[in-house]
């Protein structure tokens, strides 16, 4: 199923943030890279890759809708104004 919506929390502080790490080993990441591919969504829209890379070499890659990433850049433009 498609989520067609993104529910987002705004927070006063990294102290009221939830902790995601609590009791996950500390992962230091080295290079990240962004790639927008055209077309990458099946509605024929962008999608953005973000390709992580460790400090143990280890890689992991993240692909966002770009309507996602404009909707995540509206909330902190938004947010920024408060």
């Amino acid at each position: 199923m498609t989520q067609n919506h993104l529910p987002i929390n705004l927070y006063d502080s990294p102290a009221v943030a939830p902790n995601y790490r609590k009791d996950q080993p500390n992962v230091k990441v080295a290079t990240v890279k962004a790639g927008i591919v055209l077309k990458g969504m099946v509605s024929g829209k962008c999608s953005v890759d973000l390709h992580f890379t460790t400090e143990d070499g280890i890689e992991a890659v993240a692909m966002l809708s770009g309507e996602l990433i404009k909707g995540l850049a509206a909330a902190i433009s938004g947010a920024e104004q408060r």
